[in-house]
């Protein structure tokens, strides 16, 4: 009876242990689980960015030059008034402040508008002219 009682412990152990197969797929399925989470998270955060800053943007980019190596010049747009700034690594200054002039045109689509998959298809019809087309 010890026998049997030995062998009974020996084998039950070595069934609840995962051979190397089945640890791999425990790795995997973690993986994928950690992954998915990930990019849930990220669809989450993104959502969220559109909905809250697509309405009513406080501060808009209208416009830039660069000036030099890492000096330029920007224009931002903020509740109507256009800031005048210039911009270098360590400081920002204002230039000037103005209303946003009359005759601004509206802000050009941005790719947060869902207007990707159109520019980006007039881009390479652009592109794709040919040299005598492009003339015209």
């Amino acid at each position: 009876m010890a026998a049997v009682s030995l062998s009974a412990r020996a084998a039950a152990p070595a069934a609840a242990m995962p051979g190397p197969i089945g640890g791999l797929v425990q790795v995997v399925l973690a993986l994928g689980l950690v992954l998915g989470l990930i990019a849930a998270l990220a669809w989450l955060v993104r959502r969220l960015n559109q909905a809250g800053l697509s309405g009513g943007r406080a501060v808009r980019v209208v416009g830039g030059t660069l000036l030099g190596g890492r000096e330029r010049v920007v224009v931002v747009e903020v509740s109507g008034r256009w800031l005048v700034l210039g911009v270098t690594p360590q400081h920002i200054s204002l230039l000037k402040d103005m209303e946003r002039p009359d005759n601004a045109d509206t802000p050009p689509p941005s790719l947060a508008d869902g207007n990707f998959a159109a520019r980006l298809k007039t881009a390479i019809e652009r592109l794709q002219r040919t040299p005598s087309d492009r003339k015209a």
